[in-house]
């Protein structure tokens, strides 16, 4: 591996880039790393387009009250497009997509994951799909407690089919989840 082109000051501002881009999806998608599935829950589907999750949302637990992940309809059939801005909103670090699926009354996002991620242009590669499941929304859809699940066997499973039932089969059980992450929506 060897050393950037470029001065000292374009290394050092891609590099500090690379490590806030790396602390912004460790502060919330951490969990999500050692449980990626090659195969989402279900497809996309119309039923469960919920357009009350188009907004801005903050995290309550992230330290820096001016980041915010962004959401937005996708161009892709019943997905949206999130986007984490940090460096107090005035960086779009991370993109992604998800979707919702539905297990029994509850909600869970299925979150593209992406590796590959390189400075020098936008190239990423599709890694899998993290889950996280919702455990409580409020009825106009501005406050969201979250769960991902991580359970590391995820990432052996064949088939959406296999994913959906392992979820199902542990929708209640702890163990298979993380930490417990609080969303806002802001006005």
């Amino acid at each position: 591996m060897g050393v950037p082109s470029g001065n000292w000051k374009d290394i050092y501002f891609r590099m500090k880039n690379l490590l806030l881009i790396a602390f912004s999806a460790l502060v919330v998608f951490l969990p999500c790393c050692k449980s990626v599935a090659w195969y989402p829950m279900d497809a996309p589907s119309a039923e469960l387009m919920n357009d009350k999750v188009i907004g801005k949302w903050r995290v309550e637990e992230d330290t820096d009250k001016n980041n915010y992940f962004e959401v937005a309809r996708s161009q892709r059939d019943y997905m949206y497009d999130v986007t984490y801005w940090n460096m107090g909103g005035a960086n779009p670090v991370y993109k992604t997509n998800l979707f919702f699926s539905k297990i029994n009354n509850f909600l869970f996002l299925n979150v593209t994951c992406w590796k590959d991620e390189r400075a020098d242009s936008i190239y990423a590669q599709e890694a899998g799909y993290c889950f996280e499941k919702i455990l409580k929304v409020d009825p106009e859809f501005t406050k969201m407690t979250m769960v991902t699940a991580t359970d590391t066997s995820l990432a052996g499973l064949n088939s959406s089919l296999e994913v959906f039932n392992r979820v199902a089969k542990n929708l209640n059980v702890k163990s298979f989840y993380g930490d417990t992450v609080h969303f806002y929506k802001l006005k």
